[in-house]
């Protein structure tokens, strides 16, 4: 039997919706962010260990537009003036917004692989959502304090 080459043709097609809000000007959501500095990156990246392998990135105009608002530096994310800023500094209004918002993620494999996160669970984290819901009306409601507040300075008690 003769053997042939196999020709494969990889294309990744990235995409985001555009999450900057036109009329304040700032991001309702970071995913353009927290991809552009992860997956992106990582993946073209990855490429320079293979350098026989070549593919094709298709990157839609709404996600480089929003790359390039980030990297230009003049850019408004309350995801990032939140986690940039320390626990310890931050307001009550901030800390339930990151107790809402910043463990967006799959808690068993994204957050529990980390000891630090692991014992916090759903003592003091919001259950773990596909999709943000708005905050809630009384940002002053108690969250239950746990017993990691001395790994999580700031964060695990909002009352």
């Amino acid at each position: 039997m003769a053997q042939g080459k196999l020709r494969l043709v990889l294309l990744w097609h990235m995409h985001q919706p555009f999450y900057k809000d036109l009329v304040s000007g700032g991001y309702r959501l970071p995913w353009v962010r927290l991809h552009a500095l992860k997956d992106y990156y990582g993946m073209v990246k990855l490429l320079d260990e293979f350098p026989q392998i070549h593919q094709n990135f298709n990157i839609v105009p709404s996600l480089v537009a929003q790359i390039e608002d980030y990297n230009s530096g003049i850019f408004k994310d309350p995801f990032w003036d939140i986690a940039a800023k320390p626990a310890s500094e931050l307001s009550l209004d901030e800390r339930h917004f990151a107790l809402t918002y910043l463990f967006q993620a799959n808690r068993e494999r994204m957050i529990g692989r980390y000891p630090r996160y692991r014992g916090c669970g759903s003592r003091c984290l919001p259950p773990g959502r596909s999709r943000p819901t708005p905050p809630s009306p009384s940002p002053s409601a108690t969250i239950a304090t746990c017993k990691c507040s001395r790994r999580l300075p700031g964060l695990t008690s909002i009352t």
